[in-house]
């Protein structure tokens, strides 16, 4: 292998994985990294700080503090595949709020954090799904639209399993129109 490949693979691959990841053409040169991709870095960063002031503003709903019960019943292991209790709900969102409580600790901002990801991360996959039938602009509206619908920012900032779903669901239809459906 050429030094010159060596030097900078796993920046390059990292960078790559990234801008792909989010839908965008990444540079061909290991260091750089395209204007597309700084562009949605800002405009995700532009997300998360919208949906920061909520999720401290406000006290659990009723609902939010009964997942996030659920999501501590897993983290303390009294109730690893919630069989004791009534949870009618798909449980990804308990186990990923009880991987938020071990990292972060017990607290609302831990139990909104799954929330809080998915609803940055809808932005890119808006923009990937987008950019695969429409021009550049167009692509840009829509993610400029979800990151800032008041809609989206309420809900990210709770504990609530809708956010999470959506992402999963525009990941889904990402997947899909990248032609890795399955």
């Amino acid at each position: 292998m050429p030094k010159r490949k060596l030097w900078g693979m796993a920046q390059y691959s990292s960078n790559r994985v990234l801008a792909v990841g989010a839908g965008l053409k990444p540079a061909h040169t290991p260091a750089g990294l395209s204007k597309q991709y700084w562009g949605m870095a800002a405009l995700c960063l532009a997300a998360l700080a919208l949906r920061l002031g909520p999720a401290w503003a406000n006290r659990f709903h009723p609902d939010e503090a009964l997942y996030a019960s659920w999501g501590l019943l897993i983290r303390t292991g009294r109730d690893v595949w919630l069989s004791q209790q009534t949870a009618d709900k798909p449980p990804l969102v308990f186990y990923l709020m009880a991987v938020s409580f071990h990292y972060v600790w017990r607290s609302e901002i831990a139990a909104r954090l799954p929330s809080l990801v998915a609803g940055v991360l809808s932005v890119p996959l808006v923009f990937q799904i987008s950019s695969k039938s429409h021009a550049t602009l167009p692509s840009w509206i829509a993610a400029a639209l979800v990151a800032f619908s008041p809609y989206a920012i309420v809900f990210s900032a709770t504990a609530f399993l809708d956010p999470v779903m959506v992402m999963f669901a525009l990941a889904a239809c990402a997947a899909a129109r990248r032609g890795r459906a399955g």
